[in-house]
């Protein structure tokens, strides 16, 4: 069913998102490193949210609008 496949895609995609944090933290091998989601399809990753340090689906964006006001700025 339609719902079965979207619950599997779900569930592998935790497994993945899991897995990099994993890797990612033994390769760096430092306990101060914070997991943010980011991304408007942050919030519905329930699963996870135990691997995350902070949920902040605007940090993109909010990112790319502080370069566009430097960089208008900068050409004033």
């Amino acid at each position: 069913t339609i719902s079965a496949i979207q619950s599997g895609i779900l569930l592998g995609y935790v497994g993945l998102v899991k897995h990099l944090i994993a890797e990612i933290k033994k390769e760096i091998a430092s306990n101060q490193i914070k997991v943010i989601a980011t991304g408007g399809l942050s919030s519905i990753l329930t699963p996870l949210r135990i691997e995350f340090d902070e949920i902040d689906p605007m940090l993109t964006l909010n990112g790319l609008k502080i370069i566009g006001e430097i960089v208008t700025k900068s050409n004033a």
